[in-house]
């Protein structure tokens, strides 16, 4: 008698059926947001793509000692401005713009002011209520030191199955006299021919 005949047969079957489905796991499970394990595309801005642009443009306004506090110890106000999106995705530029006021908040020497910008009303706070209000003097208009403003652009192109994406955040911290004190780009390419998990 063979050792698979019989009742040895369902077992073989089952431990076999269990490798099959062990391998290709793809049960819900946590990951770290834009961590390693995260899925990877190559048309799209992935979570990873957003982190790693404001990290650098973060570094790039700290790094070069543009924004410093006031001589009295006070925090110098940012207003977000206008951050054009003509990458051809839908989006939601907050992905990377509250990124980077989070972190220049954090650095102590900024606040960001989420009511005036530099065409008077911010995108967060542009209801109509709001609007009136700020208009009739009933929010108290404070002094900004900068505005921040940009835009996100993308590139396409393909080569045979092969597909590459470029996206280009292009950021500018303009102060009260109208002058750009500081300009940067973040470039991110990505090439392949399928989205992958991981890097």
């Amino acid at each position: 008698m063979s050792i698979l005949s019989s009742k040895f047969v369902p077992a073989a079957l089952i431990l076999a059926t269990m490798g099959v489905v062990g391998c290709g796991n793809t049960s819900a499970k946590r990951i770290e947001t834009g961590g390693t394990g995260s899925i990877r595309t190559v048309d799209r801005i992935d979570d990873q793509d957003w982190a790693e642009a404001a990290e650098r443009m973060v570094a790039s306004i700290i790094d070069q000692g543009i924004v410093t506090g006031n001589t009295d110890g006070s925090k110098r106000r940012l207003a977000v401005s206008r951050i054009i999106n003509n990458s051809g995705e839908n989006v939601d530029i907050d992905l990377l713009v509250k990124r980077i006021t989070v972190a220049l908040n954090k650095s102590g020497k900024v606040v960001t002011s989420t009511i005036k910008g530099a065409a008077g009303i911010d995108d967060l706070a542009k209801s109509e209520r709001e609007l009136d209000q700020f208009e009739a003097g009933e929010v108290k208009r404070q002094k900004l030191d900068y505005t921040l403003s940009g835009k996100l652009i993308s590139n396409r192109t393909k080569a045979g199955n092969v597909r590459q994406s470029t996206f280009y955040f292009q950021l500018s911290l303009t102060d009260k006299n109208g002058d750009a004190i500081w300009e940067d780009q973040a470039e991110i390419t990505k090439q392949g021919s399928k989205n992958a998990v991981g890097l």
